[in-house]
């Protein structure tokens, strides 16, 4: 049970890190959403004040609490989910990620498109997945009902979009390659966003140099905070901050904010990745069209897609979910 008396005295007399550690251990004592909205106002109306210490600037300071909210109750809802599935990982055997293949002549359609773009040069088009019926049955199959399996029927709406991408070290390696400047396992990162599972379709042979799917194996274990990974995301990634014209810089303050805050939530440029040594545990995952990865985002820690060396084209599927909207009435309701 949540005990909002001694969370508020502890996290007053603390000093920052202190607080967002108290914080981050309090989360997992919520035990209903009456709880969450009491935890979220309180450490709301806490940081805030640590905010104002640490020299934000006022104006910012409401918008880093909504973001920061928004994403707490993304948490609070993964938090039920495992609670219901007993257990902490996408699949119940311990993983976030799943590899499979497509039968070849249900990608038909989907490669005839992947030459029209290849010839355009262009990086993405959008995919009319509902004109392709075969393959949408398929699809609803082997993807968009374990989404509904591990999210809750009432989370997810069965709407699929789908994008093709093309990306070739030729004619596109300009705007990509400096990413890996300090090595070639620079572009290795957690997703910031809770729903992101999407699923992958190669649709051309991608070896080791075509920018595979990559992923670092059982990186699910080191479990991401909710409180400090929600400070991280909002100062590395917030679009509605960025587009306030607040960069990171403004908000992080190095000399301070302590290092739980300064850390991203990507391990983009991370000190474990960078340079061309291969890390511990790293899978890369070849193949012909029709490999297939559905995998869990902000759990694994991922990358691909950008060739070194090559050029891959791939189908990225995502669908809705319903919590979004409501997560934002949230933050509103607890900033």
């Amino acid at each position: 049970m949540f005990n909002s008396n001694d969370y508020n005295l502890k996290s007053s007399r603390s000093d920052l890190a202190a607080f967002i550690n108290i914080s981050d251990t309090s989360f997992y004592n919520l035990s209903n959403t009456i709880d969450f909205l009491r935890y979220a106002f309180l450490s709301s109306r806490i940081l805030a004040n640590k905010l104002e210490e640490a020299c934000v600037e006022k104006k910012y300071i409401r918008k880093i609490q909504k973001s920061i909210n928004k994403r707490l109750y993304h948490h609070y809802l993964i938090k039920k989910r495992y609670a219901k599935l007993k257990r902490s990982t996408m699949y119940s055997n311990g993983t976030s990620i799943r590899t499979f293949e497509i039968p070849f002549d249900l990608l038909k359609n989907l490669l005839r498109t992947a030459e029209h773009l290849k010839d355009s040069k262009e990086r993405s088009i959008k995919y009319n997945i509902y004109q392709d019926k075969n393959l949408l049955n398929f699809i609803y199959k082997e993807y968009v009902q374990e989404l509904i399996n591990f999210f809750g029927v009432f989370n997810t709406l069965p709407f699929i979009s789908c994008h093709l991408r093309y990306c070739s070290s030729s004619f596109h390696g300009n705007s990509y390659l400096p990413i890996f400047d300090n090595g070639k396992y620079d572009n290795l990162h957690f997703d910031e966003d809770v729903f992101s599972v999407p699923l992958i379709i190669y649709l051309s042979d991608v070896k080791k140099s075509d920018g595979p799917f990559e992923y670092i194996k059982n990186s699910e274990k080191n479990i991401r905070k909710p409180f400090s990974s929600s400070i991280s995301d909002v100062i590395t990634h917030d679009l509605e901050l960025s587009n306030s014209g607040l960069d990171s810089d403004q908000i992080t303050i190095p000399d301070s904010f302590p290092e739980v805050i300064r850390e991203t939530s990507s391990f983009k440029h991370h000190s474990l990745y960078e340079g061309s040594s291969e890390p511990a545990d790293y899978v890369q995952v070849l193949g012909s069209a029709g490999k297939s990865i559905i995998f869990h985002g902000y759990q694994l820690v991922h990358g691909g897609g950008l060739p070194l060396k090559g050029e891959r084209v791939a189908a990225l599927f995502n669908i809705r979910f319903t919590k979004p909207k409501l997560a934002n009435l949230i933050s509103l309701m607890t900033s």
